[in-house]
């Protein structure tokens, strides 16, 4: 019973590390580390991560790697076991001692650290009491704790130890004090001695016992080390076995409805709200930081070096404040359509036919949505969804003719800038397909043809400018933007219904075309 109370507690102090971590604590003095593997040896014994002296770690520490599923965070498994043999300002070499998933370590992985001593972090002492046991010359320890198993005690030659001891009556062990965590038990051997003596109640006798060497058993510190090493793995066990029940945080904490601290009858914020509360104060200068501000002026940061100013902008959600002031300023991101004039830089009509001469024209309009909405890693990347109106002039073959199109285009996006940015030129380059339909008239026809249209591949580069102005009431400036673009690609037009005259079935153009318009923000 005592065991399994034991292997509970173990588990729910691992998870609740396991939390820290989650919470969004990426300091090195929180437990979890986020580390990145910048080189790995052939026989991946030794590692160099991304972590060093700024970052509080010292030679000597070990700890255990973690992989961290992307799909589920909370789901962690065991990598390696390491100690830091170098350490310098920004890296540190590890030696490592375990080696439980070796297709993890690979350069350019990003891993978690939990780093003994961190992980620890606030135990208790662990008190060590040490006893020495004298055995007679014949006897083994192994008889004695046999012996003192069978009878709940200890045998018979319990001594008073000193440089000189003599066989005493039986004694009754006592109990190990509640505050000893770990008693530790050495060994030694009687040598018997010719020399007089007198018992406890004054009689002579030469049955005098000592003990010229001692031979001492494992040390405090020894045994505190195993100890600790039991515990971190106890965690490590914990972390992973509870992170296989659990999404994330939201799905460990969704029966828990949101009631306040007084509602509850409590003054201590649990392990959800602190979440909460920590992702919140991610978006928040400390008050610290502000007075420091307000009360030392211009020059509060004169008296801090370049890496003690880097670690105050961090640790007071200055850096992180400042970068959100200044996407705001520069990027809107919201939904964009556009419209666009264009016209074909090339001509695909018969010279000698002077009818129905032109190198065509279109209008569209179309809807550009940012991926940066959906994910981080898509910042740079867009779709785009484009309606298109187009007259046309093609040779069918005898006689050129007119093509009244209408026709559907989808195509993804690649930003050199973030697609939201304000006030500077925006580049971007794209490809995708398209799909319509066009109706071919000519005087000399004996009726219209309709014909399919079809594009695959297209690619086009793009231009775009938003002029961005916050002022109150100013829409325009807000809101609006100018577009260019220059596409090519080859469509191929084939008559879908019977021909009833002199025509091509089927034609393939290609060439290039130049649009310009606005956009709108919104």
């Amino acid at each position: 019973m005592r065991c399994v109370f034991v292997q509970f507690l173990f588990s729910r102090v691992a998870f609740t590390l396991l939390l820290t971590w989650v919470l969004g604590s990426s300091s090195y003095s929180y437990g979890f580390s986020k580390v990145k593997i910048k080189e790995v040896s052939n026989s991946k014994k030794t590692i160099v991560m991304d972590l060093g002296l700024l970052d509080g770690l010292k030679t000597g520490k070990n700890g255990w790697l973690f992989f961290s599923n992307p799909k589920n965070p909370v789901n962690v498994k065991k990598v390696a076991f390491g100690e830091a043999v170098k350490v310098f300002p920004t890296k540190s070499y590890w030696y490592l001692k375990k080696s439980l998933a070796p297709e993890y370590l690979n350069h350019g992985q990003r891993l978690l650290l939990l780093e003994s001593d961190s992980a620890l972090k606030g135990l208790a002492p662990i008190k060590i009491r040490q006893k020495m046991v004298y055995l007679d010359p014949k006897r083994t320890p192994e008889e004695y704790l046999k012996s003192k198993t069978m009878d709940k005690g200890i045998p018979e030659e319990i001594i008073k130890g000193g440089k000189t001891s003599v066989q005493s009556r039986s004694l009754n062990e006592t109990n190990l004090p509640k505050h000893q965590h770990i008693e530790v038990t050495s060994f030694s051997k009687w040598d018997k001695k010719d020399a007089l003596s007198l018992s406890e109640d004054g009689t002579p006798t030469d049955h005098v016992l000592s003990s010229q060497t001692e031979h001492k058993g494992r040390g405090p510190q020894s045994v505190r080390k195993q100890r600790k090493a039991q515990l971190l793995e106890n965690l490590t066990n914990g972390v992973v076995e509870k992170g296989k029940f659990f999404r994330d945080l939201d799905d460990l904490y969704k029966d828990i409805e949101a009631t306040s601290l007084v509602q509850n009858g409590s003054l201590h914020p649990n392990v959800y709200e602190q979440y909460l509360r920590r992702k919140r104060g991610e978006k928040e200068i400390s008050s610290f930081a502000l007075n420091k501000m307000i009360h030392e002026g211009d020059l509060w940061s004169v008296d801090m070096d370049r890496d003690q100013l880097r670690d105050f902008f961090v640790a007071s959600g200055i850096a992180i404040e400042r970068e959100r002031q200044k996407f705001a300023l520069q990027n809107e991101v919201g939904h964009e359509v556009f419209i666009l004039y264009g016209i074909n830089l090339n001509s695909h009509v018969d010279p000698s036919d002077k009818n129905y001469q032109g190198s065509g024209v279109s209008l569209g309009i179309g809807y550009d949505y940012f991926l940066m909405r959906t994910t981080p890693k898509l910042n740079h990347f867009s779709l785009e969804f484009f309606l298109d109106t187009s007259n046309n002039y093609y040779d069918f073959g005898t006689k050129n003719a007119l093509s009244n199109e209408f026709s559907l285009k989808f195509s993804i996006n690649w930003y050199l800038r973030l697609p939201s940015t304000l006030r500077k030129y925006i580049w971007y380059i794209g490809t995708g397909i398209g799909s319509g339909q066009a109706s071919i008239k000519n005087i000399s026809f004996s009726k219209r043809y309709t014909a399919q249209i079809s594009e695959f591949p297209f690619l086009h580069l793009g231009l775009k400018y938003r002029f961005g102005g916050r002022e109150k009431g100013d829409w325009f400036n807000k809101s609006v933007g100018l577009h260019f673009l220059l596409s090519t690609g080859m469509r191929r037009l084939t008559v879908v219904e019977q021909i009833t005259d002199s025509i091509e079935a089927s034609l393939n153009v290609g060439g290039v075309k130049f649009s310009g318009g606005v956009n709108f923000l919104f």
